[in-house]
């Protein structure tokens, strides 16, 4: 029995002399079998071992990438909240049903109020707690909404138009 392949390149054989198969003689079977068993074990190992050092490989460029992605995100991150705190009016980020997520300084200083006392409250809530229904008052930092797809309450008023208002 002779057997050649081309592997890494280089020329792989394998020989082996097999007797003449007699159906008399079953066990005359078992040498190339044995054989043949062998090199079917190899080259599944060899593609198996071939599959995970290209799979590590892959790994590997997936978590530098990702490490990337995280340092830009946390940097992303920053930055936002560092405009978002230093914006002139205030805002406070709800979910889509209306609890507050975050809330700049502006928007807790304009309603005389701290972070602790609107932290995971409904703005319906807060709203109730600060508004008066008469003109002049606080309701006007509570009118502007953008669509349902972006979660935002904006005070619309400034510190200046609250006073004017009355609603300091």
């Amino acid at each position: 029995m002779y057997s050649e392949t081309d592997r890494l390149g280089r020329n792989w054989s394998l020989s082996a002399p097999v007797q003449r198969l007699a159906v008399g003689q079953p066990a005359s079977i078992l040498t190339p079998l044995v054989l043949l068993m062998g090199l079917l074990a190899g080259i599944l190992t060899y593609r198996l071992v071939g599959d995970q050092l290209r799979l590590t490989g892959r790994l590997l460029q997936s978590n530098e990438d990702l490490s990337a992605s995280q340092s830009y995100l946390q940097q992303s991150r920053a930055d936002f909240l560092a405009i978002f705190q230093s914006m002139d009016g205030g805002a406070a980020f709800t979910t889509p049903d209306g609890f507050i997520r975050m809330t700049n300084r502006h928007y807790l200083e304009l309603l005389h109020l701290d972070a602790a006392a609107v932290a995971g409250k409904h703005i319906d809530e807060i709203r109730q707690q600060m508004v008066v229904n008469r003109p002049g008052n606080r309701e006007a930092c509570f009118r502007v909404k953008l669509p349902k797809s972006i979660p935002v309450w904006f005070a619309s008023c400034t510190a200046a138009q609250a006073a004017i208002s009355g609603a300091s």
